[in-house]
């Protein structure tokens, strides 16, 4: 007889996610972090050119208790611009749901990146919303509910009793460092951004469980070719007890003027080794790309189906004559 139990699900996915990360709250690390350029830092949009629309799509461990699912939806638009200064305003909108638990994250963000000379800009970004967790009890049955063999959905279960839903601010910000131009052959880059910064309480119990603060510290160079541009980068994340460092490197391949092929390669670190590759195609109008993560070797090698999977579509909108990426990415 098949029993389950809103306990079996949060333990399940305690001890996976203690083993990989070191903590249960812990915020979703996307492989392809420039498709996620508000979760990385929000002074990013100042590097943006036009209105940009960019959706995520992310499964990890599916095999384990249907694993996480997570939803992303990123707009960026660069409101004002001069020639000392250009002010951006973006939406965040995520969702991510692990077994009985989703959880949905709606922020609005804003970036002011000012030119301090011809190849230097700093930028500074602030973003600001709410977040909602939910636990969805219908369907879950309890041992205690099973009398003589018969389940009976009116036996008490005598479980803890849950906060079904939970909402909370939450707070965050980044500043940015930008060196050269467009047609500049080396572009660089380096960040550092704080997200839950209020450190926002999202416990359905009645004891506290305060979302730690993510510190994210990125950077990168992109060296401009006729037909290849490389694009090796950086990131080091902090969250509670848990610490991520990844590096490798993105590779354009330029069809002609508007259409290339982006490939990405990475190395990280989150307590035991991890690989993760991405390719996909990129117009003036539109990208697509799909990056598949091995995750941990460890766990791979005891747990069949850890694996992570992630698609991401976008479309641009040139704004005053503008058409096309900045050129750098995250």
């Amino acid at each position: 007889m098949k029993k389950s139990s809103i306990f079996k699900q949060l333990v399940i996915m305690t001890a996976i996610t203690a083993v990989s990360a070191g903590t249960y709250a812990q915020d979703t690390r996307y492989t392809q972090t420039h498709n996620a350029p508000l979760r990385v830092n929000p002074a990013l949009m100042a590097n943006n050119k036009v209105l940009k629309g960019i959706l995520n799509y992310r499964t990890q461990w599916a095999t384990i208790d249907d694993g996480f699912t997570t939803f992303r939806f990123t707009g960026m638009y660069p409101l004002i611009k001069d020639e000392q200064g250009k002010l951006d305003v973006g939406l965040d909108i995520n969702n991510d749901v692990a077994g009985a638990f989703t959880t949905l994250n709606v922020s609005g963000a804003v970036s002011y990146s000012l030119k301090i000379s011809d190849a230097h800009r700093l930028g500074a970004g602030l973003i600001l919303g709410f977040g909602q967790k939910t636990v969805d009890l219908s369907g879950q049955t309890f041992d205690e509910q099973y009398v003589l063999g018969s389940y009976d959905a009116t036996n008490p279960s005598n479980e803890m009793l849950f906060n079904e839903q939970v909402m909370y601010p939450d707070l965050g910000g980044g500043l940015m460092w930008f060196y050269g131009e467009d047609d500049d052959p080396v572009n660089a880059y380096f960040g550092v951004a704080a997200y839950h910064q209020n450190t926002p309480d999202e416990s359905i119990q009645s004891t506290d469980s305060k979302l730690p603060v993510l510190t994210n510290i990125h950077g990168g160079v992109k060296i401009i070719g006729d037909k290849l541009d490389f694009t090796p980068n950086m990131r080091y994340s902090k969250q509670g007890g848990a610490e991520e460092y990844s590096i490798g490197t993105y590779i354009d391949y330029k069809l002609n003027e508007t259409m290339k092929i982006p490939f990405g390669l990475w190395y990280r670190y989150k307590n035991q080794d991890a690989l993760a590759f991405m390719l996909g195609f990129e117009h003036e109008y539109f990208n697509v790309a799909y990056s598949y993560d091995l995750g941990s070797f460890d766990l791979i090698n005891s747990i069949s189906g850890l694996t992570t999977h992630e698609v991401t579509l976008g479309f641009t909108i040139a704004v005053g004559g503008s058409r096309g990426a900045a050129p750098l990415t995250d």
